[in-house]
């Protein structure tokens, strides 16, 4: 009930798409937020969308002072942040014995905080909003023979991600060329370590980083590179944090973003084929499919299905209703079950079920 949380205040520190729907959420139910970021006009223009109840400050969770001061009186911090800047906001949770939040898989760097967590005695729960992991991490999923996990892409998507990667666009190390909005072709070239700043130039030193299997594969990543505009004399758009990988992430939410009357699609499908003791044999399936909201301030498909689960369990955290302390994550039927339910049937998300008998 609002009542019993409008004392609660929860600081989320990020401030990406999934970021309005978690703060939307906690504010109907009566708790502050504080938006954090390092652009102070992206937090506020959070906070007003939001609207009563939300606020913002401007936060750089790489600078230590300046996290401890904004977590020290929340009652609890979502982490939304890039995950390599996860385990700053957890040491600074479990330096003031704060509960945290994350979307994330738990990553080693994280896992290793877990003994720490729980002499804090806090809660800091993660993979929540996501899809599976791995096979240690559900019980019952050890036993079986073959698993195997599929993302639907469009063609040469994987090669194009890994050419970024071999670029170097994936860096978070700042860099002073890129605090000036100089033509992204030229930016391009600083990254790669092209010794010109022409297409051709690129390409030469690309060439010798990348390892395309064939012509057409290279064809087809050169040309999502151009359409990306990485090539392109258009001005990089200057970011707080001056780094390839940031300046990307700009350069992406404009090239890529939803035109009016555009949604997002999500679907997703586990298939599990079962073999029981009595030899009988089944299919079971579990499915959702979610579309955007294509109106005008309506929520993209992933922003709900990953805000809304992460703001059911910060609700959980806060009335008390998690009580395990360290590493988390919902694998278990404990943790997982009253989630599910919650999401099912107050805001209409869940797996639907079907078993076939061969």
């Amino acid at each position: 009930m609002a009542s019993d949380l409008s004392s609660k205040t929860v600081l989320i520190a990020g401030a990406g798409m999934v970021s309005r729907p978690v703060g939307d959420i906690l504010v109907r139910k009566g708790v502050k937020v504080i938006y954090g970021c390092r652009n102070i006009e992206t937090a506020q223009g959070l906070a007003k969308q939001v609207g009563a109840g939300a606020s913002a400050i401007s936060l750089d969770v790489r600078k230590k002072e300046q996290l401890n001061e904004a977590i020290k009186n929340a009652d609890l911090v979502v982490s939304l942040v890039p995950p390599p800047d996860h385990p700053n906001i957890i040491e600074a949770a479990i330096s003031h014995k704060i509960p945290a939040l994350t979307t994330s898989y738990i990553s080693p760097e994280m896992q290793f905080t877990n003994e720490r967590c729980k002499a804090a005695g806090i809660t800091v729960l993660n993979e929540i909003g996501d899809s599976i992991p791995y096979r240690e991490r559900y019980p019952g999923l050890q036993k079986a023979t073959t698993i195997v996990r599929g993302t639907l892409r469009y063609e040469g998507y994987a090669e194009l991600c890994t050419c970024l990667i071999q670029m170097g666009y994936l860096s978070t190390e700042e860099q002073d060329f890129l605090r000036k909005p100089i033509p992204f072709v030229e930016a391009t070239a600083k990254i790669v370590g092209a010794a010109s700043t022409t297409e051709s130039g690129i390409l030469e030193s690309l060439s010798q980083k990348s390892g395309f299997s064939n012509f057409e594969e290279k064809s087809r990543v050169l040309k999502g590179l151009r359409e990306l505009g990485l090539f392109s004399q258009s001005p990089i758009t200057p970011q707080a944090e001056a780094s390839p990988f940031y300046t990307l992430c700009a350069q992406l939410e404009r090239v890529c973003a939803l035109n009016k009357g555009d949604r997002d699609l999500v679907y997703l499908q586990h298939t599990f084929h079962v073999a029981k003791k009595d030899g009988s044999k089944s299919v079971l399936n579990a499915t959702l499919i979610d579309y955007g909201d294509p109106q005008e301030g309506g929520y993209s498909s992933m922003a709900r299905l990953v805000g809304t689960p992460a703001a059911v369990g910060c609700l959980a955290i806060l009335r008390g209703e998690i009580t395990e302390t360290g590493m988390l994550a919902p694998v278990n039927e404990k943790l997982a079950a009253p989630l599910r339910k919650i999401l099912e049937e107050e805001y209409g998300i869940a797996m639907v079920e079907s078993e076939t008998i061969l």
